[in-house]
């Protein structure tokens, strides 16, 4: 299922810098279920800027963003 939001670009440069931050701590989880991770994200996210998103709806976006970056490379070239 995805939940199809609509992020203010200030949201989607706090998401970016965020993860980036903690890429260390995203490959150190190990096995399948990041979930807690994304909702620490999100808690993040609420905190800076006090947007209210789940962190499934973050983790989506993320995903999203990082998908058309690669596409916009692609077509680049």
């Amino acid at each position: 299922m995805t939940l199809a939001i609509e992020l203010l670009e200030s949201e989607i440069r706090t998401l970016i810098d965020i993860r980036k931050r903690r890429n260390e701590d995203y490959y150190r989880i190990f096995g399948c279920s990041k979930v807690q991770f994304w909702n620490e994200v999100a808690g993040e996210i609420y905190e800076a800027l006090g947007s209210e998103f789940t962190g499934i709806q973050c983790r989506e976006k993320f995903k999203h963003v990082v998908r058309e970056c690669e596409v916009s490379k692609i077509l680049v070239k």
